[in-house]
C-alpha cells in the first residue's frame, strides 16, 4: 500500500484500488475511528498513508465530510493527536482543492500555535 504507483488512475488496477478504497475504507472511516483501541490508531495510519501517496483522497475526505473530524483531533491532549493525525492535517493544508477560506474556518492557525506552545514552549 505504500507504493505510489498502485494508485495510478491510468492503470486498470489503480482505478480498481482507488474505487475500492473510496467505497470500502474512506466511506467507513467514522466507524473505524469509533472502534475501541487500537483500531482508531490503525485507521489514522491507513488514512495518512492514503493521503500521503495519493492526493485525490483529501478531496474524498472532504466529499464524505470527514475533514472536520480530523481537524477536531488537532488539539492539545486529544487522544487521537498522533503523528498520523499531524501528517493528515499537513496533507489537508497542502491540498489545492481545499480553499484558504476552509482552512481559516477550521481555525488551524490558532490550533497550531497552541500545540506548538505546548510542545516547544
Amino acid at each position: 500500500m505504500s507504493e505510489s504507483h498502485i494508485y495510478d488512475e491510468k492503470k486498470t488496477y489503480g482505478k480498481f484500488i482507488n474505487e475500492f478504497l473510496l467505497k470500502n475504507v474512506i466511506s467507513n472511516i467514522k466507524n473505524l475511528l469509533a472502534e475501541q483501541d487500537p483500531v482508531p490508531f490503525y485507521a489514522l495510519k491507513l488514512i495518512n498513508l492514503l493521503v500521503e501517496k495519493n492526493n485525490m483522497f483529501v478531496p474524498a475526505l472532504k466529499k464524505y465530510k470527514l475533514l472536520s473530524l480530523f481537524i477536531d483531533y488537532y488539539k492539545i491532549d486529544h487522544p487521537r493527536l498522533t503523528i498520523n493525525t499531524l501528517k493528515i492535517i499537513s496533507s489537508i493544508t497542502e491540498n489545492k482543492e481545499i480553499t484558504l477560506d476552509e482552512l481559516i474556518g477550521f481555525n488551524l492557525i490558532n490550533k497550531s500555535v497552541s500545540i506548538l506552545k505546548e510542545y516547544i514552549g
